[in-house]
């Protein structure tokens, strides 16, 4: 059995850290193999913790590496030490519990990829094409900017009304 030590975290509180901890740190970037909106990152995250506890391994370790995944660093490491998770890899990708049961975490649940969609509020669009931007324009009464390119290419998502849309696409193709 590994070497327990207690310490104090910054709350004060008690922990139990062993030896064969790692301390956590921050995940390196990486890239999903395409370019995806938060809406679809935070399907696949629900996606996977709704479906991580029939892999095996205990409800209450999956339920606090998940609250440890959507923690702030300091709190995530509080949250793993006091459910006693043994972390092998220092971005929590692979875990243990402390009955040796293994708990791999992908990186989509861990951080943003580097090519991550921002979405922005209603009134503004989100082109998925991948073409570089030329401009930032604003139309009045649309709620706030959104991004003209340039290039091939007309996939495009839209968080506005259709009478908007069909308004915006109008006074963008003909600038």
């Amino acid at each position: 059995m590994a070497k327990e030590n207690r310490k104090k975290d910054e709350f004060g509180t008690n922990c139990i850290r062993t030896d064969n901890s790692k301390k956590l740190k921050k995940p390196k970037p990486w890239k999903h193999n395409q370019a995806i909106t938060q809406t679809q990152l935070k399907q696949m995250r629900d996606e996977f913790w709704d479906t991580a506890p029939h892999y095996g391994g205990q409800k209450e370790i999956w339920d606090a590496l998940r609250a440890a995944a959507e923690a702030e660093l300091s709190l995530a490491q509080t949250i793993v030490d006091s459910a006693g998770i043994i972390v092998s890899n220092s971005d929590m990708t692979i875990c243990y519990d402390e009955r040796g049961a293994k708990y791999e975490l992908p990186k989509y649940v861990l951080s943003e990829p580097t090519n991550l969609i921002r979405e922005a509020g209603t009134g503004s669009l989100i082109w998925k094409t991948g073409i570089a931007v030329s401009s930032v324009i604003s139309p009045g009464g649309c709620g706030g900017p959104f991004v003209k390119q340039v290039g091939s290419g007309n996939a495009v998502s839209s968080t506005l009304s259709p009478a908007a849309f069909s308004e915006i696409w109008f006074r963008w193709s003909h600038t």
